[in-house]
């Protein structure tokens, strides 16, 4: 199986790439070309929250809640270490797509991140 990925932030910042993906517990794990040695792992709660993972040369975590913001850890292989506070503007889950578009804070500069991913 397929899927397609796309991102954009507030700096024009774009990555498309399509990956093949396996399911596993409910989970949707695919290679996250936009980094080496790094896998995503993305759950989609019954509530509409979505755990987006990040696991490899980088880890991350993120919470992606509508009704809450959440804390974010990153860290990549050379050791940078930080957190961000995330803010989700929206979570669309329509057939096999996927709509995220969320604020991140870190320190005081925020900014803009939209993700679509399609399940071909």
């Amino acid at each position: 199986m397929i899927l397609t990925f796309h991102s954009l932030d507030s700096d024009s910042n774009k990555v498309i790439f399509k990956s093949e993906y396996e399911i596993i517990d409910g989970k949707y794990i695919f290679d996250d070309k936009s980094a080496k040695n790094t896998k995503i792992i993305m759950k989609i709660n019954d509530d509409n929250t979505i755990i987006f993972k990040r696991i490899g040369d980088i880890n991350m975590e993120m919470l992606l809640d509508v009704n809450n913001n959440t804390l974010c850890k990153y860290k990549n292989e050379m050791g940078l270490e930080f957190e961000l506070i995330i803010s989700t503007n929206s979570v669309k889950i329509t057939g096999k797509k996927v709509e995220i578009d969320y604020d991140s804070k870190i320190y005081d500069m925020i900014s803009n991140h939209k993700i679509w991913i399609l399940f071909n």
